[in-house]
């Protein structure tokens, strides 16, 4: 999970991430504080950390601890123009986007 924040993550999704300005707070750069925060704020190994703003940055008052469906729910969707970017134009299929 650190590593995701560290920027594992971020780089694997400009689009959403780096693009947008979303960095990871000085703070959490130091895993000690990072694990500290998590502790104090309900970390389970079945859960994942979330934005509250997603379009704010990781920091300790933009994140909480959710489950994978409360994530999954929080998902940025694809917009049209990114979805006719998927499309084969054989098949009218949706195509994998690499890394989903």
């Amino acid at each position: 999970m650190f590593v995701r924040t560290k920027g594992q993550s971020l780089e694997a999704n400009k689009k959403y991430y780096l693009n947008k300005g979303i960095k990871v707070c000085e703070e959490w750069r130091d895993f000690k504080n990072f694990e500290k925060w998590a502790k104090a704020n309900g970390f389970d190994p079945t859960l994942v950390i979330d934005r509250i703003d997603g379009d704010g940055n990781y920091e300790p008052a933009n994140c909480r601890w959710v489950t994978y469906e409360v994530s999954n729910n929080n998902r940025r969707q694809p917009d049209a123009e990114e979805l006719d970017k998927r499309r084969n134009t054989k098949t009218g299929k949706f195509e994998k986007k690499s890394g989903d």
